[in-house]
């Protein structure tokens, strides 16, 4: 899922955003993206605070 980030947690860690509430590949969702949440197929629902592998779209 696109994700946006403006903090960190005490660990370093980014703080995430999700983007959009349609498809994860939506095209403005993804324009205004920083990184790719990977959500694991048996996560059938993120929790708030709980930790995600991202792929940067920044480096």
């Amino acid at each position: 899922m696109p994700v946006r980030w403006s903090e960190r947690d005490s660990f370093g860690h980014p703080v995430l955003m999700r983007l959009g509430k349609g498809a994860s590949a939506s095209i403005s969702s993804m324009a205004q993206a920083m990184g790719i949440a990977v959500v694991p197929p048996e996560i059938a629902m993120v929790a708030p605070g709980q930790a995600l592998a991202v792929e940067s779209l920044a480096e």
